[in-house]
């Protein structure tokens, strides 16, 4: 049987083909306000830009992030197997993978140049990041990994497919990031494994879009569906 779920934000409604609770109620860490920021988007255009202190996004819906800024910030020279390009104080991760205690990570208190948080980017692509937590109130789209096997795959109004190519996790003790622009996550055993009895415990998705087309949708082989009201454009440059 399949059911449709409306959220408050007109910007998207929800296709899925099974009962499924979701509390929505997003937080992300911020190495800027050194607490916790609400998620960007959901009540204006998404041609708008919303500034929010230093970080430019273009409005989607709640839970959904263009930015390659991370939701948690690590201490320069404190970045396990990250490859960092360092040239200008610009701090920008390459690729590669780090888990560090929670308490390793910087806060406010940080210089800029020694907080590493930014994403490399070519001019041709945009980052894209969903937050799939399944603690209670975690994200928008917890039900996205729920009995699935495959990684969620964004889509845009062409049908190009994209899976995502790192991830960025947290909780109570522990943060861990993977970045691998060349090697997209295929399966959901790939993730950094979640549950919904820790609510201490949140997951992003990281994704790279082509630069200038429209998102439509997210997915995954559970049978959710998930249909943005109105297509997510991405058409601001996130590189230098």
């Amino acid at each position: 049987m399949q059911y449709e779920l409306h959220s408050p934000s007109p910007h998207w409604s929800v296709v899925f083909a099974a009962t499924l609770g979701c509390g929505i109620g997003l937080c992300l860490v911020s190495c800027d306000t050194g607490a916790t920021v609400p998620p960007s988007g959901g009540q204006t255009t998404d041609d708008a830009l919303i500034d929010r202190g230093n970080r430019s996004f273009v409005a989607s819906p709640e839970g959904i992030d263009v930015t390659n800024r991370l939701p948690l910030c690590f201490v320069r020279g404190s970045t396990g197997g990250l490859e960092v390009d360092e040239n200008y104080g610009r701090n920008r991760i390459r690729a590669g993978s780090a888990r560090v205690p929670r308490n390793a990570l910087a806060d406010r208190s940080f210089e800029r140049t020694r907080r590493v948080e930014n994403l490399a980017v070519a001019p041709d692509v945009v980052i894209v990041m969903v937050n799939v937590s399944r603690g209670p109130g975690g994200a928008a789209y917890p039900h996205l990994l729920d009995g699935a096997t495959a990684a969620p795959a964004l889509l845009d109004t062409q049908g190009t497919r994209y899976l995502p190519v790192g991830c960025a996790y947290l909780d109570a003790s522990w943060a861990h990031v993977r970045f691998e622009p060349g090697t997209p996550i295929e399966t959901v055993a790939a993730l950094p494994p979640t549950s919904r009895s820790r609510p201490d415990q949140f997951l992003w998705l990281i994704y790279r879009a082509n630069f200038g087309v429209s998102l439509a949708r997210i997915t995954s082989d559970n049978g959710t569906s998930l249909e943005f009201a109105q297509p997510i454009r991405l058409n601001v440059t996130q590189g230098d």
